[in-house]
C-alpha cells in the first residue's frame, strides 16, 4: 500500500514522530523525539 504514491504522499514519519512524542508529556518527559531509520517506501 505504502509503494502508491497517492498513498505514500500522505503518510509523514517525521509529523507522526514529532506530534506523538512532543505532544504526549507523561510518555516523554524529557522532550527526546527520536531520529528513527530512514524508511523507503518504494517497491524494489
Amino acid at each position: 500500500m505504502m509503494s502508491n504514491p497517492l498513498i505514500s504522499s500522505t503518510f509523514h514519519v517525521d509529523f507522526i514522530k514529532k506530534t506523538y512524542f512532543a505532544g504526549q508529556a507523561a510518555l516523554n518527559p524529557s522532550g527526546i523525539i527520536p531520529t528513527g531509520p530512514s524508511l523507503s517506501w518504494r517497491m524494489r
